[in-house]
């Protein structure tokens, strides 16, 4: 199956807004963008987590996911593709749960899942000029994704996150999004 075959695929599955936080998104390479930002912006809110080990599954998971994509290894793609999705779907489950467990590292936590949301966001609302330009820097070792442009752009989501948390203002965000 190739790689837009896999994708279609699994957004045929959706069905109602309520079945994806990627429901909106315009396709492949606008959620591969949301969750690029989110691993590249949240490295140093990761590396703060001492115990709460499942939060870095998408640092794991996300770098090899966007190699299969760039490499067009449609069989790796094919496979990893739908576990990734269900990963991020679950994570903000998973970060609650993570909160109880580790009360010492809750503000972390939270700060990772509500970056993990406006990430996603963002990488499906912002002007179809800046996405491309972001996506053209993307580059991968096969362990790890690089992008200054996307690490300059997270840099400011991750600011935005930590002032306003989840309710960034459109003007704000807008901004962000190039709007």
């Amino acid at each position: 199956m190739t790689i837009q075959e896999t994708y279609e695929k699994w957004k045929s599955s959706l069905k109602k807004p309520d079945d994806s936080i990627f429901y909106y998104h315009k396709n492949l390479e606008r959620i591969l963008l949301g969750l690029a930002i989110y691993v590249i912006s949240s490295k140093p809110l990761v590396s703060k987590l001492k115990k709460a080990n499942m939060l870095k599954l998408l640092h794991l998971q996300v770098p090899e996911l966007i190699t299969h994509w760039i490499d067009e290894n449609e069989e790796q793609f094919e496979v990893l593709f739908p576990m990734v999705m269900t990963v991020t779907e679950g994570y903000i489950v998973a970060a609650k749960g993570a909160e109880n467990a580790y009360p010492s590292e809750k503000r972390t936590i939270r700060a990772i899942a509500t970056l993990l949301a406006n990430s996603c966001g963002v990488g499906g609302d912002m002007k179809e000029n800046q996405a491309q330009e972001l996506l053209d820097d993307l580059s991968t070792d096969g362990d790890q994704i690089y992008s200054d442009k996307i690490k300059d752009f997270g840099a400011k989501l991750l600011s935005l996150t930590h002032r306003y948390g989840i309710d960034i203002p459109y003007t704000q965000i807008n901004s962000l999004n190039g709007w």
